[in-house]
């Protein structure tokens, strides 16, 4: 192949793009003659080769373009690779109908001055790398958030460590080990953490959010409760025994409340299912999450509620954060891995 194909671009975003490009015209490549599979396979090694040899020459062409953002106020981007129509593309004696182009779009917020503080226990389990991994990855797309994970342990262990070395995050690393109700000390150390250093800083403006690391999440989820005022409360899918628990929410207002479980609660919420800005720990200095009054703790299953009456919320002055009642956050709980057989060659991995 003698014609310039591709003009020149980063490693990555070429090697994405040419795996895309195998992968939508994988049976038409399949189905040609050896003569022209040849040909397409040696287009490809000639891409692999350009994105990481460099063009000897600047080349611009016009069906891949990647359009340059302007300098933002945040450090993250979204990436969006899109498939589009084209006519004339002829790498080659080949000509591909389509061809790819890159659209950075930085994520806004309308609340980037206001720090989320998301507290994370955790304890050791054959999924907890994959479950903090997938959180990470979600959390690092989040403007303006510190990550704060607490291990249920007596020591840091050595994965979280390097987990979070790697991950391209505020974060904060503690340990406590439970007594006896698991996530009550971890949740309590983090929001303690929060406390002392707002109040080392004299004030902090900011909301926190109690994330458990098997949740699935919304990035919709963030802004929503970046802009908590006092309290605010949203749905949670799979908890309280139904497939939606929380507030049926009309012009921002909490309404009815839905639950399968105990529906005396005052507040029937799942952990994941409320934001509190920190001007209300403020307030209520000697309230704690999974603590009553007296420092005992609190019974399961009344953790949500007890902590918003101690903090003098009423159903009235809740702020509704279901976004027009759709789904933002998911209570997965993730299961342990069936039929595993161990393994002796990778029992030192990380898994």
């Amino acid at each position: 192949v003698n014609s310039p194909i591709l003009c020149s671009y980063d490693e990555d975003v070429l090697l994405y793009i040419c795996a895309r490009m195998m992968r939508t015209y994988f049976y038409t490549f399949l189905a040609l003659s050896a003569s022209n599979a040849i040909t397409l396979a040696v287009m490809f090694i000639y891409c692999l080769h350009r994105s990481q040899h460099g063009n000897e020459e600047s080349l611009k062409h016009e069906h891949f373009a990647m359009s340059q953002p302007q300098p933002q106020s945040t450090t993250l981007s979204t990436v969006v690779l899109e498939q589009t129509e084209s006519t004339g593309f002829n790498p080659g004696n080949y000509t591909l109908d389509f061809y790819f182009t890159a659209t950075v779009r930085p994520l806004q917020s309308a609340h980037a001055s206001t720090t989320i503080y998301f507290i994370t226990p955790t304890y050791s389990r054959i999924t907890q790398k994959a479950d903090l991994t997938c959180l990470c990855q979600t959390l690092m797309l989040v403007p303006t958030l510190v990550w704060i994970v607490v291990e249920d342990s007596p020591s840091k262990t050595p994965m979280v460590t390097h987990l979070l070395e790697r991950c391209n995050l505020t974060s904060v690393h503690m340990n406590v080990e439970s007594p006896d109700v698991l996530a009550i000390e971890q949740r309590y150390l983090g929001l303690k953490w929060v406390r002392d250093t707002c109040r080392s800083n004299n004030g902090c403006n900011g909301v926190v959010y109690f994330g458990d690391d098997d949740n699935k999440y919304d990035l919709r989820l963030f802004e929503a409760i970046r802009a908590t005022q006092w309290v605010s409360v949203m749905n949670v899918a799979f908890a309280g025994a139904v497939c939606v628990e929380g507030p049926y929410c009309v012009n921002g207002k909490a309404k009815k409340w839905r639950t399968g479980w105990d529906r005396r609660r005052k507040f029937p919420l799942d952990m994941a299912g409320f934001a509190v800005n920190i001007k209300v720990l403020e307030k209520y200095p000697n309230v704690w999450v999974g603590k009553n009054a007296d420092n005992s703790s609190v019974k399961i299953g009344y953790m949500e509620t007890t902590f918003l009456e101690m903090l003098g919320v009423t159903k009235q002055s809740v702020e509704c954060r279901s976004h027009q009642e759709e789904i933002l956050v998911w209570h997965i709980r993730t299961n342990k891995p069936k039929n595993l057989t161990p393994n002796a060659l990778i029992s030192s991995l990380e898994i």
